[in-house]
């Protein structure tokens, strides 16, 4: 589930997902298997360990449903989550609180698995546990890996004690929070910087300022709107300049798609010029096609062929290149490029990174259409 934070309240729901620092994943392939295809195969293995569960011990249960309440800090926090399996306690012994985690590796490495292979899926089996012993029950953890390439499995105890998860949730939430605050704050200053914007020209040419006009109510009231003008009339800058007043003013991100790369040049000099100095001016990323933008000897767009996309986001920390792209507001595609090379880092992944953290994003139609 998404993070729900509410400053004003002091409420806080999120999932125990929210909670588990799990590195973020590369959304392209997996061993070579499309990430649908992963997700697919992973999810029937998933179902059918349950059902053989099932179907092997009486009182076994599954996908249940679990809600944990805390304080920190004066926020009332609600952490919401879901058991893969529960055995129930055996001659007086504990409940044995299964979490089912599938992967797709050679034999070999699957047979070395063990609880430190995959931390981020030990604590969130941990915090399981942790709420289970909440409610005045003695729990006790089993982490079952499913193979996806030839279906066997691989079970890890993890036993107690569990008390330490209420640092870790505390730690966690605290951060959540700080990052809400950041956020609140960056809202009023873009809301702020709206009004800084300033019009790229001397003056709206003939025409320009009605279809600026007509931008604006249209934005306004929520509606489409398609224009069509002639050449010199000011296109670009007429629908540019009141989205992004509007989009600063209410927490939006403008999309600007191009159907040539030299038309991303002409907004980039209307963004320029929307500011009384470098700093003032809207910032955006730049997009070419992901072809393009490779640096890699050949193109192959995979994490096995391709070292600069190998475990890009944990490579990635440490390199400060994202704030120092970010530091020059209109970040082309050849920055990144350049960047990335520096650094080892797929430049096209840096820009879906950026485009996160601007205000405008600026790519040919394939990426809408």
């Amino acid at each position: 589930m998404s993070v729900k934070i509410q400053l004003d309240k002091k409420k806080i729901a999120l999932g125990v997902g929210d909670i588990v620092a799990e590195p973020l994943a590369n959304g392209g392939r997996v061993a070579g298997l499309g990430v649908w295809t992963r997700l697919a195969l992973g999810r029937e293995a998933h179902v059918t360990h349950q059902r053989t569960q099932a179907g092997l011990y009486e009182g076994y249960a599954r996908e249940i449903t679990i809600r944990h309440k805390t304080v920190v800090d004066g926020f009332d926090v609600t952490i919401s989550g879901r058991i893969d399996g529960v055995h129930p306690p055996h001659n007086g012994g504990a409940y044995v609180i299964e979490e089912i985690k599938s992967v797709v590796v050679p034999p070999l490495v699957f047979a070395a698995l063990d609880a430190n292979s995959y931390p981020h899926y030990v604590e969130q089996l941990r915090l399981y546990c942790f709420f289970i012993e909440q409610e005045q029950k003695s729990a006790l953890g089993r982490l079952v890996f499913v193979n996806v390439a030839d279906g066997t499995t691989r079970e890890i105890e993890i036993r107690g004690p569990f008390d330490d998860c209420e640092r870790l949730i505390a730690d966690r939430v605290r951060s959540l929070i700080a990052q809400a605050q950041e956020e609140q704050h960056r809202q009023e200053e873009r809301r702020t910087h709206s009004q800084q914007i300033r019009f790229p020209h001397d003056k709206p040419r003939v025409h320009q300022d009605e279809m600026m006009a007509a931008v604006d109510h249209a934005l306004k009231e929520g509606r489409h709107l398609l224009v069509s003008a002639p050449a010199g009339v000011g296109k670009t800058t007429a629908a540019l300049y009141p989205v992004v007043k509007y989009a600063l003013a209410h927490d939006k991100r403008v999309f600007f798609v191009t159907s040539k790369n030299t038309q991303q040049q002409i907004v980039r000099e209307t963004l320029k010029r929307m500011g009384a100095d470098r700093s003032a001016h809207p910032n955006a990323v730049f997009f070419r096609a992901r072809e393009s933008m490779c640096i890699n000897d050949v193109y192959a767009c995979r994490e096995e062929f391709c070292p600069h996309l190998r475990d890009f986001h944990a490579k990635l920390e440490g390199t400060g290149i994202v704030n120092r792209l970010l530091a020059q507001r209109l970040i082309i595609p050849d920055a990144m490029m350049e960047a990335g090379r520096g650094v080892s880092r797929c430049p096209f992944e840096l820009a879906l990174i950026e485009a996160e953290l601007t205000d405008v994003i600026v790519c040919d139609y394939n990426y809408v259409f």
